[in-house]
């Protein structure tokens, strides 16, 4: 039997690009400290795009809210997305475009760059 998930410790958490400042993600979980050694030791999904963009140096895992009242992994992701739209930012469903701009995006300012 899997693990029972608490989730009255919900919280509320952003990955965000230190170089742009800009959220690239935000998600749920019970426990930050856990979710940033998963998130940095997964081989998939957004951790392959960090490792593009110049590895965790260039992010940082931050607390935006804790939410007691939670009661189950679909009010966490409700939640989740309600915050997602007040910052702007895509469900995972749309990251890979995202992503997929975002790269295209920092090439093109890189060329910029190399041409001044």
């Amino acid at each position: 039997m899997g693990r029972v998930r608490d989730y009255s410790k919900t919280v509320i958490y952003r990955i965000v690009d230190i170089r742009y400042n800009i959220t690239i993600y935000i998600g749920h979980t019970t426990n930050l400290y856990e979710k940033k050694k998963h998130l940095k030791r997964n081989k998939f999904g957004i951790n392959n795009f960090v490792k593009e963009q110049g590895g965790w140096k260039n992010f940082r895992v931050l607390y935006l809210e804790c939410y007691p009242q939670c009661c189950s992994q679909a009010h966490a992701e409700a939640l989740v997305y309600m915050v997602q739209r007040q910052h702007g930012i895509p469900d995972e469903n749309e990251l890979e475009n995202v992503f997929n701009v975002y790269s295209n995006e920092n090439i093109q300012k890189t060329k910029t760059l190399e041409v001044l």
